[in-house]
């Protein structure tokens, strides 16, 4: 049995690969974009401005939250008013170095604060493209592309689409 000891120690230490670093799994970031809605909403364009977060699980695989305030401008009127939309999903990292593009997917609720006694809530699903570069071991920079259909009972389904720039760091 003492034998066999330094045997094993001598091929764990040949067969051993060489070290490889990681990068943190979690993510804490803001965001800034642009969102444009399509059809016949009563809404034209929004700003929205968030707080994101992410968690490596593996195998590529990021899960993300997103809140976000906006500001909506009406169609008809041009009037500014206040949305929220909070957004969880997943997305896939085609490459976990320091440029990491991705495709993803998220649920999302919207909520659009009007002084009209109506307040519209939303739910929406949407797929998103973006890629993030890391410009120092824990801090990233990026840009993402996404589409949302949104679904009220009793009305026709909108979408909207637009883009974010978001910095990032993980930890």
């Amino acid at each position: 049995m003492r034998r066999l000891l330094p045997i094993a120690l001598a091929v764990a230490l040949f067969s051993a690969t060489e070290a490889q670093a990681q990068f943190a799994n979690r993510s804490l970031g803001a965001s800034l974009g642009y969102m444009r809605f399509n059809g016949d909403q009563p809404f034209d364009w929004a700003i929205p401005l968030g707080l994101e977060s992410s968690l490596y699980v593996e195998n590529h695989f990021d899960l993300t939250a997103r809140v976000l305030l906006m500001l909506i401008t009406e169609r008809i009127e041009a009037r500014q008013i206040v949305a929220a939309q909070t957004n969880l999903g997943v997305r896939y990292l085609f490459a976990e170095e320091s440029l990491r593009p991705y495709a993803g997917a998220e649920l999302a609720f919207l909520y659009i604060f009007r002084n009209d006694g109506l307040q519209p809530a939303f739910f929406g699903i949407g797929p998103n493209l973006g890629i993030d570069y890391f410009a120092g071991d824990t801090v990233s920079v990026g840009a993402r592309g996404f589409v949302y259909l949104y679904l009220m009972l009793n009305q026709r389904v909108w979408n909207s689409y637009g883009a974010q720039a978001v910095v990032a760091t993980y930890f």
